[in-house]
C-alpha cells in the first residue's frame, strides 16, 4: 500500500481507494509504520524501517509518477 501511494504521489487513480481520497507522504509513511505494526514486526525492526522511510522517501516521492490506467 505505501509503495502504491508513492507510485502515484498520494493521489491514486479513480476506483482504486474508497472513500476516494489524496493521501501526504507523512500520512502514506504512517500508513506503513501502521501496516508493520498489525502485520506484527517488532519494535526494533518497525521504528529504523519508518525512520528510513520518513528520512529518505522524498527521493522516492519525486519521481516519475505512474500513469492511471
Amino acid at each position: 500500500m505505501h509503495d502504491f501511494l508513492y507510485a502515484y504521489d498520494g493521489d491514486p487513480p479513480a476506483g482504486s481507494i474508497e472513500p476516494p481520497r489524496v493521501y501526504t507522504r507523512k500520512e502514506a509513511d504512517q500508513l506503513f509504520r501502521r501496516i508493520m505494526e498489525i502485520e506484527g514486526v517488532p519494535g526494533w525492526r518497525r521504528t529504523p524501517a519508518y525512520l528510513a522511510v520518513r528520512g529518505f522517501g522524498w527521493i522516492g516521492w519525486r519521481k516519475q509518477k505512474l500513469e492511471p490506467q
